[in-house]
């Protein structure tokens, strides 16, 4: 009779971002009204982002890779222009950037269930300028499946392999240390009376 094997557990610094992108994807979708299809392309992409900064890769690695490349052959370069485009884009000005190849201007064109959309390209006064400039569709259903079949990849490989599960662990501590806001000197004293002021006790 074998001997049962245990599981090695998961790092929790990847359980804790794996199960707030999942829930929050799901949340958001389930809206009725307005399709939130820049909400779910900043999350995706920002999502992408700490994945592939917890493996200490690019920044655009899984989204270009896992997402685009994997599943739809687009080659890892037009991966990273099209994550750059959406990640900053949306972050820094809520619209997507252009991406400029040569004397072209292309669009990223966001979409909402238009899975046979996906990754096509159609020319377009997408500007309103009198303009016809080509769009890239990048269908969100789509890649909110393939951000989810990445995650449940990436779990088993962390199953399996402890020495990964390690890496990400250690990365993820890393990571913790370097995203931090410090505060100037010149704003500690006003930062100690606001946490004074503001401190709630709670009652038992």
């Amino acid at each position: 009779m074998k001997a049962n094997r245990s599981v090695p557990d998961l790092p929790q610094v990847y359980v804790e971002l794996r199960d707030r992108i999942l829930i929050h994807l799901a949340q958001i979708r389930k809206t009725q009204k307005k399709h939130p299809e820049y909400a779910v392309a900043l999350m995706i992409a920002v999502a992408s982002e700490a994945l592939s900064r917890l493996r200490n890769r690019r920044r655009s690695t899984v989204f270009a890779r896992e997402l685009l490349a994997r599943p739809h052959r687009v080659n890892e370069a037009v991966g990273r222009a099209l994550f750059q485009a959406v990640r900053h884009g949306l972050a820094h000005r809520y619209d997507t950037a252009l991406i400029t190849v040569g004397k072209q201007k292309v669009v990223v064109v966001i979409t909402w269930r238009r899975p046979s959309m996906h990754l096509r390209v159609r020319s377009g006064d997408w500007l309103h300028d009198g303009v016809q400039r080509p769009g890239v569709y990048l269908d969100m259903e789509t890649m909110c499946a393939d951000l989810g079949a990445y995650l449940k990849r990436l779990t088993s490989a962390l199953r399996r392999d402890s020495r990964l599960a390690r890496q990400v662990e250690q990365q993820g501590k890393r990571l913790d240390q370097r995203y931090m806001v410090s505060i100037k000197a010149e704003s500690l004293a006003t930062w100690q009376r606001f946490l004074k002021d503001r401190h709630v006790w709670l009652q038992r």
